[in-house]
């Protein structure tokens, strides 16, 4: 079967945008958004709106979870659903997606609209909720990005998941939920 210019086009440039956010070509994703230096000019929220509603996460009375929406561009949403415990999470890795975001954007100049979901989530409760083995890391799983934390936070390692988690919901978004899971996973 022959693959049309377009296609390969296509498949190229998501290859090279995978490649490129995993790589260690440019700064860390989570250095140009807090340095507010963005590839575009996609994203709805500023940095200084985000930061407004940051604070107002950072003081609230001890729940089982906050909830956050992170509007990205027009109708593509983020929402990041954390256990109160990591709270003080949600502004890095909302810095962390619309870096992405602005970096996908850049690469592949239209992303149909997509709404996912980033749980912050407490280790036991995630392989408790997932049935994942003990070795995962985080998963892209039924649209939406699971990450489980514990007592010990590893900002590197949490940056790498994000990104790899958030890379599944543009492919996802990219290729209309029809990507096959060995190009999705690489």
């Amino acid at each position: 079967m022959a693959v049309n210019i377009e296609k390969k086009h296509f498949i190229f440039n998501i290859i090279l945008s995978l490649s490129l956010i995993s790589s260690n070509f440019c700064l860390p994703p989570l250095v140009l958004a807090q340095q507010g230096k963005f590839q575009d000019n996609t994203s709805i929220e500023t940095l200084a709106e985000l930061k407004g509603r940051l604070g107002i996460v950072n003081n609230l009375e001890k729940n089982d979870f906050v909830v956050f929406p992170i509007i990205l561009d027009r109708e593509t949403t983020v929402t990041i659903i954390s256990d109160y415990e990591f709270r003080k999470l949600i502004e890095p890795v909302s810095h962390l997606l619309l870096a992405a975001y602005s970096n996908f954007k850049s690469n592949f100049k239209e992303i149909p609209k997509f709404k996912t979901v980033v749980r912050l989530m407490n280790e036991h409760k995630f392989f408790e909720y997932t049935g994942a083995p003990a070795w995962t890391n985080a998963l892209f799983f039924r649209g939406e990005m699971i990450i489980p934390l514990g007592s010990k936070i590893d900002l590197e390692n949490l940056e790498r998941s994000v990104m790899h988690e958030f890379s599944h919901a543009v492919i996802s978004a990219l290729s209309d939920n029809k990507a096959p899971g060995w190009f999705d996973e690489g």
